[in-house]
């Protein structure tokens, strides 16, 4: 017992400041060298007669032993989750719809669609959540074009009524082969099989389409890429490809030296 608690001390574990790439890898890096150590003890256990070196080394085999029970647990979890994460991705990829009706934002089917001023429609959710993440008005734009929707004061949203009243009579089939409209077909999902992990509660916007945005001056800023997750969050981000990774920040300007004043 005391063998098996010292190696779950020294097994990696997943932090809020270590992604779960590196505890897995460092896990991996860590079981090979377990096994090295065991492969070279075992030759140990045929020999007749020992040093105290080799003694010693043979001792260490239940330590080594419970060190490879304990990370061998960790990457079966990694495995799990990874698992559980690629049944989530087989199930959301086999919902099935028009792509006419798809969010150039979340690429899912488009739920309560709203209109920009340059004609493209997006789920509501989604603009409010563009126009939540800018850091200037000047941000406060389309996603496709570019083209600006706030005009200081409010947000420039219209409800895609014609889109709307499609979505009604548009059907399309969920990945348990129900088939009902697309109006419906986001809702269904959050309840429906594994996936239903996938797709977050409907927001609570208010009377507001899209509300006036608060920037970061007044509020503390959003990140522009996900934070360290779990595996499941990491594959299910795979969906998403406009996601980008971190900016690393501009390198500091070289300092001017400065000229000896002739004497």
């Amino acid at each position: 017992r005391a063998a098996a608690a010292a190696a779950a001390a020294e097994t990696p574990q997943a932090t809020t400041e270590t992604p779960p790439a590196d505890v897995e890898a460092a896990a991996k890096a860590q079981l090979r060298g377990v096994e090295k150590r065991l492969k070279s003890i075992r030759g140990l256990a045929a020999k007749e007669t020992l040093d105290d070196a080799e003694r010693k080394k043979l001792a260490r085999r239940d330590d080594l032993e419970a060190a490879r029970a304990a990370l061998s647990a960790v990457l079966a979890g990694f495995a799990a989750k990874r698992r559980a994460a690629d049944a989530v991705m087989g199930q959301l990829d086999d919902v099935q719809f028009d792509d006419s009706y798809e969010c150039a934002c979340c690429r899912e089917v488009l739920e309560l669609p709203v209109k920009l001023p340059c004609g493209h429609e997006y789920c509501r959710e989604c603009v409010a959540l563009v126009a939540s993440r800018a850091t200037r008005p000047s941000d406060v734009v389309c996603p496709l074009c570019r083209a600006p929707f706030y005009d200081g004061a409010k947000c420039r949203v219209a409800v895609a009524e014609k889109t709307r009243r499609k979505l009604k009579r548009a059907t399309g089939r969920c990945h348990c082969g129900a088939t009902l409209p697309l109006a419906g077909l986001r809702d269904h999902l959050r309840s429906c099989g594994a996936a239903a992990v996938y797709f977050a509660p409907r927001s609570k916007l208010g009377h507001e389409l899209c509300p006036a945005p608060v920037f970061y001056s007044e509020k503390t800023p959003l990140s522009s890429s996900p934070a360290a997750s779990s595996p499941l969050e990491d594959a299910l981000l795979r969906r998403f490809r406009h996601v980008a990774p971190e900016r690393p920040p501009p390198p500091p300007e070289p300092v001017p030296e400065s000229t000896p004043e002739p004497r």
